[in-house]
């Protein structure tokens, strides 16, 4: 395994081709980044003689002992009828916490300090090797050292396991403005702990996208206003690399990352795979979603 650069990981189970566009892009931006998919035999097929593969039952033991302590949870917190905002315990949310211990236990295991991971619905286009983007930290992408990620596991571990957590938990998701609990929010009330302060989204001229979808970067309140495109980012190609306009000072931003949440999302990964991209790059493209083709603007 190559130790000279943090390697990029992916957790998936199912069998979605679209997951090959993530790996892809990945080691295409890394070249001297391992990239790993943690994944099933089912998915397996996705991962070529450049991308590594491993399964997630080698690294799930903490992850099926985790799922003890949430299929406790009183059912007072599992429901939205009586409260703002609710637990979902079906088995979907429940692997969205179980990949943070198999991904723990797969870095203990292999003597990784710290690695870049990623949603296998993102595409990344940025060497995450920088260490300007040391401090990002999301759900959907972030820089995980194995110290924070172990404390990060031992959070949720205790935040399940006590009532009081639990009710402290649902108040902060509902000062979030979230519908229901997450990972996200999970993740989001761990960095607020003095010693982690992670930085997301905006870099000066290069961002890190939260979702397609949305005309921010990330919901904190603190990232610019982005040009829009029949409810989607509007992603420009420029010299090979993809960008977005800033419409607040009419510049454009380059993309570092894209996160094509959401099954409609997901469905334009393969357009934008650098490679599967066939046009005149001397002109200024932009993505037309409702013809999923990228289109000259003149």
């Amino acid at each position: 395994m190559n130790m000279r650069n943090m390697p990029i990981i992916i957790i998936h189970k199912g069998d979605n081709e679209y997951i090959s566009y993530s790996l892809q892009q990945s080691k295409l931006s890394n070249l001297n980044s391992d990239v790993i998919l943690i994944g099933t035999p089912v998915n397996q097929k996705y991962c070529p003689d450049n991308i590594k593969y491993v399964g997630i039952e080698e690294f799930n033991l903490s992850a099926l002992e985790f799922s003890k302590t949430f299929q406790k949870i009183d059912k007072a917190f599992t429901t939205n009828e009586k409260n703002e905002c609710f637990i979902p315990v079906d088995d979907y949310n429940l692997f969205c916490y179980q990949r943070w211990f198999i991904l723990r236990d797969f870095m203990k295991a292999n003597n990784i300090s710290q690695c870049c991971y990623l949603d296998s619905d993102c595409m990344l286009y940025t060497d995450i090797n920088n260490p300007t983007y040391n401090s990002i930290q999301a759900n959907w992408i972030g820089i995980f050292n194995i110290n924070e990620l172990n404390n990060f596991c031992l959070f949720i571990q205790n935040y399940f396991s006590d009532k009081s957590s639990l009710e402290d938990l649902l108040r902060f998701t509902r000062g979030i403005k979230h519908a229901f609990v997450s990972d996200m929010a999970l993740l989001w009330l761990f960095n607020h702990f003095p010693e982690h302060k992670p930085k997301l989204g905006y870099f000066k001229d290069a961002f890190f996208d939260q979702n397609i979808h949305d005309h921010n970067i990330y919901f904190s309140g603190q990232s610019p206003e982005l040009e829009m495109l029949e409810g989607k980012k509007k992603i420009y190609l420029i010299n090979g690399a993809l960008f977005c306009k800033n419409l607040l000072i009419n510049q454009y931003s380059r993309v570092n990352s894209l996160h094509f949440q959401g099954f409609d999302g997901k469905g334009f990964m393969k357009q934008f795979y650098l490679p599967n991209i066939k046009i005149n790059q001397n002109k200024i493209n932009y993505f037309d979603y409702s013809s999923c083709q990228w289109r000259p603007t003149e």
